[in-house]
């Protein structure tokens, strides 16, 4: 157990009467780390966190609702956070700047806060560390199920556990994506250590996967080290297992998010290598899992490789198109920019589409840099245009 307790309901902000708020307590002196939306337009919520954030101040809680995002809602947006943290600070007698707070849901309503704070007493008196899943349960929107998960890890000798919930569904693209996602670790680790472990795994996880290419207002990652496993102080360089499991479990949650996106029947890796950089491998990557013409080929079995090497194209980085080669489940379609000559179709790539995970890996030629990206993507179906098309009736 991380020392976390965790208590969920209904407020009756969602219409169906469905769990629909959470409240994590954390221990005195719980370090914490996070990554937010990049997008223009965010929830106070985010605005609240960030300014927690920038104080390094320990949080002692954090809650959440979902079936509506509080975002564009003007001054009663700011107001329904500063109410809430205020609420959750007096109930739990700790300062309102250790209340951290997350929303998700539909855009432009406003939040019915009151119906949130009149739930703090009920969340108070049910709180356990057993509740996790109920806590995944509550974050949801249209996710299709609720996504937890846990990995042992060790630091210095010291077993350490790691527990993760998350939601996400669909209007997911990077830095962040539509997500909502909760780490939480027994481990005893700094603030600025924490920070920079789990900004340099959220590159790999989070920020390299999409289902529509769509940014959310929204969008929060964090993890909570509460020093429940009392691990001796250790330094960056010996936290490599930890940041590795971490890692592990990060893109775990994140292949959770898009497995169970929005209408999605299966799902996509995007190999880039041979890039003149990472980030110019990432572009390459991303185009391919944006394109919707290669989400419509997935989701149809097509092994329409033309509309690969177009997303390639318009990513507008440079390659060697003498050297550029494409690669569908281990079957070589175009060698040294040309299509390889015994490549058949109906015997290989045809069967291989039916996979409910499909591999793809392109070479831009430029041997002698390595630099390389793998992207997560999913297919693009007619059941989330259906679920998009009526999420507010």
């Amino acid at each position: 157990m991380t020392g976390v307790t965790f208590s969920a309901c209904s407020a009756g902000i969602k219409n169906n009467g469905a769990k629909d708020l959470m409240l994590a307590i954390l221990p005195k002196n719980t370090t914490y780390a996070a990554a937010f939306s990049t997008s223009y337009i965010v929830s106070p919520t985010l605005d609240w966190d960030k300014a927690v954030l920038l104080k390094k101040t320990l949080p002692r809680a954090l809650i959440v609702n979902s079936g509506n995002a509080n975002s564009f809602t003007g001054k009663h947006g700011k107001e329904a956070v500063l109410n809430i943290t205020k609420a959750v600070a007096e109930e739990f007698a700790i300062k309102q700047d250790e209340v951290l707070i997350s929303s998700t849901g539909v855009i432009g309503e406003k939040l019915p806060y009151k119906k949130i704070i009149n739930k703090l007493d009920y969340l108070k008196e049910n709180l356990s560390e057993a509740n996790l899943s109920l806590a995944s349960e509550a974050i949801l929107t249209t996710d299709s199920a609720a996504k937890t998960a846990e990995i042992t890890s060790e630091i210095a000798g010291t077993k350490v556990k790691i527990e993760a919930i998350a939601k996400g569904a669909g209007m997911a693209a990077p830095n962040m994506a539509t997500v909502l996602a909760y780490f939480f670790t027994d481990a005893k680790i700094e603030n600025d250590i924490l920070q920079k472990i789990f900004s340099e795994n959220i590159e790999k996880t989070f920020n390299a996967f999409t289902i529509d290419g769509d940014m959310s207002t929204n969008d929060t990652a964090m993890i909570f080290a509460t020093g429940k496993a009392e691990n001796k102080k250790v330094n960056l360089e010996e936290l490599t297992q930890f940041k590795q499991d971490l890692l592990s479990l990060m893109a775990q949650i994140c292949n959770e998010i898009v497995a169970k996106g929005e209408g999605v029947t299966k799902t996509a890796k995007i190999h880039v290598k041979g890039a003149k950089s990472v980030s110019a491998a990432k572009n390459v990557a991303m185009s391919i899992a944006n394109s919707p013409l290669v989400k419509t080929a997935l989701n149809g079995e097509d092994p329409n490789w033309g509309r690969i090497v177009m997303a390639v194209g318009k990513a507008k980085e440079e390659l060697d198109l003498e050297k550029f080669c494409l690669n569908i489940g281990g079957t070589n379609i175009v060698l040294n920019g040309e299509l390889n000559p015994v490549y058949d179709e109906a015997t290989s790539t045809s069967l291989y589409m039916k996979e409910s995970l499909v591999n793809i890996y392109v070479d831009l030629g430029l041997a002698e840099r390595e630099n390389q990206f793998i992207a997560t993507t999913s297919d693009l179906s007619k059941g989330y245009i259906e679920i998009n098309a009526d999420y507010r009736s």
